[in-house]
């Protein structure tokens, strides 16, 4: 199933960059509107949704977590099909300022076909910090069962903020190996970190 949601993924943003190609000045207004929704958020959780359906057949459902970062206008629009909210570090002068890119959740993906997905905006500014994770993270124990959990992680993104995102990355999941010990991991872990520059 993660290959066909692989597949998808590479096919609705390979379609949205080649509309983006396409002279509009000729089109009607309707044929306008869905090639701008083409490109959307909404459009492609939608998307990847039905494909992964019809894959599944209903016997499989994933989470995700979609953003599209928009460099220009400096601004972040985002969707969850019932996946965990990643956080945002916002850093400034005065100090930073922790958040989480928090949307109403919709359906996992192939759980229903027609599933719609609430798409939120945030404004972004020069040095912030996003990072999107799997629960694996912090539902991963150590030998005394004590989670890793939330509070560790937010606390490393904060004291790594300033960092590049490789180090950044690297310095989070070290310090949660280190805790997590040699026991074994109950899920899997992924961690994804951007910088705005």
């Amino acid at each position: 199933i993660t290959a066909a949601a692989k597949a998808s993924c590479d096919l609705i943003q390979n379609c949205a960059l080649e509309v983006k190609t396409i002279d509009k000045q000729n089109l009607d207004a309707k044929t306008t509107e869905y090639f701008e929704r083409f490109g959307s958020v909404s459009y492609f959780l939608e998307t990847l949704n039905k494909c992964i359906y019809n894959m599944s057949k209903n016997q499989f459902f994933m989470t995700f977590f979609i953003s599209l970062i928009d460099t220009q206008n400096m601004k972040i629009s985002f969707a969850s099909a019932a996946h965990d909210y990643p956080f945002i570090y916002k850093s400034s002068k005065e100090g930073g300022k922790f958040d989480s890119l928090f949307v109403k959740g919709g359906a996992r993906l192939g759980e229903f076909f027609n599933s719609k997905y609430q798409v939120m905006e945030m404004d972004i500014l020069k040095n912030d910090v996003i990072v999107w994770y799997t629960d694996g993270l912090i539902d991963c124990t150590n030998s005394s069962m004590s989670v890793y959990g939330e509070r560790r992680f937010r606390e490393q993104i904060i004291k790594n903020h300033r960092f590049d995102v490789k180090d950044i990355r690297d310095n989070i999941l070290n310090n949660a190996l280190v805790f997590y010990g040699v026991e074994k991991k109950i899920d899997d872990i992924t961690l994804v970190v951007a910088k705005i520059i």
